[in-house]
């Protein structure tokens, strides 16, 4: 593995049944050299409005310049030629944006999920948390362009630090699914420390994590869906 496509895309809400994707960028990413090969972003010509402006910094008047969503994916796809895989920080929210039919045959790796950082002080971290932790300085979040050179650069500075970035990447490469922790409230604290989050709702802890990694909790846990 060598070649990596980061992707990360800014979007009106948090599923295509209430939301738009508004922009989309892809850094292509070399391994081996520990460097940025090429970077694209699009703004997707789309709604006149932008109801998550606050949160992605995307003025709305800018969208009657983007690009059709055609001709973005099309770009999508012709960057990706000759990746050895996908990454994205929660990958499963970035692929439900992507058509079907677009970067295919690619495996996906989720940098949130499914990988383990050296410095990092919980799992399942947002980016601009690692980037810090790991002597990182942020600027411009939450734009999709500079959080994919974010990413590349938290790559560059393992590496830096003497890890295999290789082998971190690689196990996020596993299955992964969401899992209910089964803790008491006497034991809640264990269940946030290992990265699980409550939701207040179902009155629940539930991390998305790999499967295999469930077993090694010092709790029990249950997988949702089964």
């Amino acid at each position: 593995m060598d070649l990596l496509a980061i992707l990360d895309t800014e979007t009106t809400g948090l599923t295509p049944a209430d939301g738009v994707c508004l922009e989309v960028a892809v850094v292509r990413y070399s391994l081996r050299c520990r460097s940025v090969l090429d970077a694209q972003s699009w703004i997707i010509l789309g709604p006149s409005e932008n109801p998550a402006e606050p949160i992605n910094h995307i003025p709305a008047s800018l969208l009657k310049y983007g690009t059709p969503k055609g001709e973005v994916w099309d770009g999508v796809d012709l960057l990706l030629m000759g990746c050895d895989a996908a990454l994205a920080h929660n990958a499963d929210f970035d692929r439900q944006w992507i058509p079907e039919g677009t970067v295919t045959g690619l495996p996906w790796i989720d940098t949130c999920h499914g990988c383990d950082w050296p410095k990092q002080s919980k799992p399942g971290s947002s980016l601009i948390s690692l980037a810090l932790e790991h002597g990182l300085g942020v600027i411009d979040p939450h734009r999709a362009l500079s959080d994919c050179l974010l990413l590349a650069r938290l790559l560059t500075r393992c590496a830096e630090l003497g890890h295999d970035v290789e082998a971190i990447l690689a196990r996020g490469l596993r299955p992964v699914a969401v899992f209910q922790a089964l803790v008491s409230y006497e034991e809640r604290e264990a269940a946030k420390a290992a990265g699980f989050h409550w939701e207040a709702g179902e009155k629940r802890w539930l991390r998305k994590m790999a499967i295999e990694d469930a077993v090694a909790l010092p709790f029990r846990t249950r997988r949702i869906g089964e």
